[in-house]
């Protein structure tokens, strides 16, 4: 039975990981059934709901403050089974059984098979990834649709067409519906289709099927905010109000705390969206202008703090990050490096790509205060596929010095 068992999984790693994925998150939203949304939770609750009435999307007075993607999928909940939590719960357990598998399918195509299924069941396995489930929180649908999109990038890398590039290019579009971070991946994936090794032509074709195809996916709500607000927003309202709260005298040390935050988000309470936005910011750049040391201060240690330098983290669910959790991240990054190197040679396009979309994810969170953990925990599934890469490459580096050791002693 147990032979049977290996070899069925063996055959079918893919769907072994989504079974063992769904099985560890059903166990985890047991613990967590009956708990009333807050903070964050409490506010794509009211969204969702008022979307399922029909009041449209608004975030008190504002228009387009949250995207719509993850709001959207709380009100077909709502409206297909009422404000209930259960259904959410269910169907988040089944999207985070997806995200190992896509774990599996980045890792099989971008170095091998055996890297594949090692980041497939350490994701399936991975709490950073676990502990969001329960909850009412844009990573539930995000962390997905980021990962299926890098993995119809990295396919159009390797095929190229016309297809595949516009379907890459929806994919990141729909990512940035759900959360604006969707577009350090835009990005990146831009810069990388234009380090392909075709001709200079085909790259700039490439790059500009991608680049439509993700302006397409966001114009109606584009257009819907035009409508609405009357400016052009092409994402949130939030980015700039909170890129303004960030960087200003009244922020300790360039970190989140609640009691910085709150008064000076009511700096502009009175005006309307817009314009709060355009004020917040103005603000915003005039200060990091005007004092460029501290903002340099301010980028070093929120960097600290988004790559766990810093063990502190302001947003529930999670106060503060264990030392043991940030050793075992510190592990990973190690392992992730080691990947880099030994793959470098034999897959340049795919480790490029990969790096590229890291850095561009990464480096906008020096101009905000929030850019904690949680914030991180969308390209922590590119870290597991690139330590599962150098995991699988030092095992095979030990391997063959076993066997130059046995034939030298023959």
């Amino acid at each position: 039975m147990t032979l049977r068992l290996r070899g069925w999984i063996g055959a079918h790693p893919a769907t072994s990981v989504f079974l063992l994925a769904a099985a560890v998150r059903a166990a985890f939203v047991l613990g967590h059934l009956g708990e009333v949304p807050q903070d964050d939770a409490a506010t794509y609750d009211d969204a969702g709901l008022g979307l399922s009435r029909g009041e449209g999307l608004r975030f008190g007075k504002h228009h387009a403050f949250l995207m719509p993607g993850y709001p959207g999928f709380l009100s077909l909940s709502f409206r297909l089974f009422g404000h209930g939590y259960e259904p959410v719960q269910v169907a988040q357990i089944l999207l985070g059984s997806i995200v190992p598998v896509l774990l599996y399918h980045i890792g099989r195509k971008s170095f091998d098979r055996r890297s594949g299924a090692l980041a497939g069941v350490v994701g399936a396995l991975f709490y950073p990834f676990i502990q969001f489930v329960p909850f009412l929180l844009t990573e539930n649908l995000f962390i997905p649709v980021f990962l299926a999109s890098l993995l119809l990038f990295l396919v159009a890398l390797r095929r190229g067409g016309a297809l595949a590039w516009g379907g890459a290019g929806v994919a990141t579009g729909l990512a940035l519906l759900v959360r604006g971070q969707g577009a350090g991946l835009a990005l990146a994936c831009g810069v990388a289709s234009l380090v392909q090794r075709v001709p200079w032509g085909k790259r700039l074709a490439h790059s500009t099927v991608f680049g439509a195809a993700v302006l397409a996916t966001l114009a109606p709500w584009i257009l819907r905010n035009f409508l609405v607000l009357g400016d052009f927003v092409p994402l949130t309202t939030q980015g700039s109000i909170e890129f303004g709260v960030s960087n200003c005298g009244e922020i300790h040390d360039g970190l989140f705390r609640a009691e910085d935050y709150a008064p000076v988000m009511d700096r502009y309470a009175k005006l309307d969206e817009i314009e709060q936005a355009r004020r917040f910011r103005a603000d915003g750049w005039s200060y990091i202008r005007e004092h460029p040391g501290t903002f340099l201060r301010w980028a070093g240690l929120r960097m600290a703090v988004f790559w766990d330098v810093i063990p502190i983290d302001y947003f529930w669910p999670y106060k503060t990050l264990t030392l043991v959790r940030r050793i075992l991240m510190y592990l990973v990054f190690a392992l992730t490096a080691a990947g880099c190197v030994a793959w470098w040679r034999a897959r340049p396009l795919e480790v490029r790509a990969l790096l590229l979309v890291i850095l561009f994810y990464s480096l906008p969170f020096v101009f905000y205060a929030s850019n904690t953990y949680r914030h991180r925990t969308s390209i922590d599934g590119i870290h597991l596929v690139l330590a599962s890469a150098g995991i699988v490459a030092l095992w095979d580096w030990i391997r063959m010095r076993r066997r130059a050791g046995r034939e030298g002693e023959v």
